[in-house]
């Protein structure tokens, strides 16, 4: 089936090199990291509650994808055949497509937002050049994309019936209870990726993929499928961000509209929060060889990221004149 599907990577990526800068582009909008700052941006800016949502989607469809990878566990096109260039690389197994899938429930919980035709048809349209570019890219097979596809759509549809019956469950909770089951989930969420992990132990990469890298000039070490340092990182998103949102609907929560100077005023200093946290962790985990100190460090990195998003930018927001507090709490 893949050795069929390859004629479509080698056909797109004879289309042309001058699609290449486009095509990065294209699949950077597919990434979790533009999703997350785009997260942000709506939360700080647009609507704290749709923001929260967002964020919420985005995040459960990363855990579910990664799920699904290592339970096929499929090759990428340029790890089983030397006639596809690798314009990108990536070293998690490949169906089904996190960009496809992720962007399509992230792009898609917005266009439930905004319900309108220009909006379906403009992030239908985006969904399609994101995963065409990962076939152009030479990271996925077509198949990979469709499977995404058809997944983000699922858990879309899903989420969308399930979180408003969910969040008033959880909106009956006193916040410490939020917060110790927020860090519960968080924690089985490690447990979970961890036995398994474990369980899967004696799988190892197949001889013809470990050859294929190597022709390209890579090791076999450019495939890592099972990174147990991103589950750390989706633990510590998911805790932070549920955690930090349910703070701060207890302090009363903010109105995101304001002034085209209040809207560039939080962007700002939002994201020099982000960059001052990303540098200070950086300094705790460069060097380390201490394995289980690093995936700490992760955890309490991007808890604290998401916390600042989702908790202490908002109030510093607030206590500054940026932003007023949705229930005129003090």
């Amino acid at each position: 089936m893949h050795e069929i599907e390859i004629i479509t990577n080698i056909w797109l990526q004879g289309i042309g090199e001058w699609l290449s800068i486009p095509m990065q582009l294209f699949s950077f909008l597919g990434t979790q990291y533009f999703q997350i700052i785009l997260m942000a941006f709506i939360y700080w800016c647009v609507d704290n509650q749709v923001g929260i949502r967002l964020g919420i989607a985005i995040m459960i469809g990363s855990g579910f994808n990664t799920a699904f990878k290592w339970l096929f566990r499929s090759p990428r096109p340029y790890w089983i055949s030397t006639d596809v260039k690798a314009l990108s690389l990536e070293n998690s197994f490949g169906i089904p497509s996190g960009h496809a899938m992720v962007s399509t429930i992230a792009y898609g919980r917005i266009a439930l937002w905004v319900r309108k035709r220009w909006c379906n048809t403009l992030i239908a349209l985006l969904l399609f050049l994101i995963g065409i570019s990962r076939i152009y890219l030479g990271v996925h097979f077509l198949s990979d994309v469709i499977a995404g596809w058809c997944l983000g759509i699922s858990f879309l549809v899903i989420l969308f019936h399930i979180e408003k019956p969910l969040g008033k469950w959880i909106s009956k909770k006193n916040i410490w209870a939020k917060t110790i089951l927020f860090f519960l989930s968080s924690v089985i969420i490690i447990l979970f990726f961890t036995v398994w992990k474990a369980s899967i132990v004696n799988w190892q990469i197949p001889e013809s993929w470990k050859a294929n890298i190597q022709a390209i000039g890579l090791t076999p070490a450019s495939i890592d499928p099972f990174r147990i340092k991103e589950i750390y990182t989706l633990s510590g998103l998911w805790f932070g961000s549920l955690t930090g949102y349910a703070w701060l609907d207890k302090c009363g929560g903010i109105q995101s509209k304001g002034t085209q100077i209040q809207y560039l005023s939080r962007l700002l200093i939002g994201f020099a929060g982000l960059g001052i946290i990303f540098f200070l962790f950086s300094q705790v985990t460069d060097g380390s060889t201490n394995e289980l100190m690093n995936l700490g460090a992760i955890f309490i990195q991007y808890s604290l990221i998401s916390i600042w998003i989702t908790a202490v930018a908002p109030l510093i927001f607030v206590k500054i004149g940026l932003a007023k507090r949705r229930n005129n709490k003090e």
